[in-house]
C-alpha cells in the first residue's frame, strides 16, 4: 500500500516539474503583461507569476508594446517569438500575434506557460 502512494506521488511530482525554455522558436505564451519601470519598453510579459518557474520577457519593439497594451494586467494568450538565447528566466519576445484575454483556471497545470511550437535557429 505504501509503495503505491509513492508511486503515485512520484508520477504527480513529475508533472509539476518547472518549465524550461527549450531554444529559439515560436511559442504560445500564457501570462500577464505587467509595467515596469526598469524594461526597456516600460513592459514585461510574466509567465508562472510567483512560482520557482517564473519567467519574465522583456519587449523589443514598440510596435509589439503597443499592440499588447489593452493586456495590461489581465491574463492574456498570444503566440510570439523568442530569436535569443534566454538568460536563465530572463528572455525577450517578438513580433506577438493571435492575442487573446483568458479566464484563468487555477486548477489547471498548463494554466500559464510556455508552449513550443516551432524550432527556430538563435541569433
Amino acid at each position: 500500500m505504501i509503495n503505491f502512494f509513492l508511486l503515485v506521488s512520484l508520477l504527480i511530482s513529475n508533472n509539476l516539474l518547472a518549465q524550461e525554455f527549450s531554444g529559439c522558436g515560436e511559442y504560445i505564451f500564457k501570462g500577464v503583461l505587467k509595467h515596469d519601470e526598469h524594461a526597456h519598453l516600460k513592459m514585461i510579459y510574466v509567465v508562472n507569476e510567483g512560482t520557482k518557474s517564473q519567467m519574465t520577457f522583456n519587449l523589443i519593439e514598440r510596435d509589439d508594446v503597443q499592440k499588447l497594451a489593452l493586456m495590461l494586467d489581465l491574463p492574456s494568450t498570444f503566440k510570439a517569438s523568442i530569436i535569443k538565447n534566454m538568460d536563465g528566466t530572463r528572455g525577450a519576445l517578438s513580433f506577438p500575434s493571435e492575442i487573446a484575454s483568458r479566464f484563468p483556471n487555477p486548477l489547471s497545470k498548463n494554466e500559464t506557460g510556455i508552449t513550443k511550437i516551432k524550432n527556430f535557429k538563435c541569433e
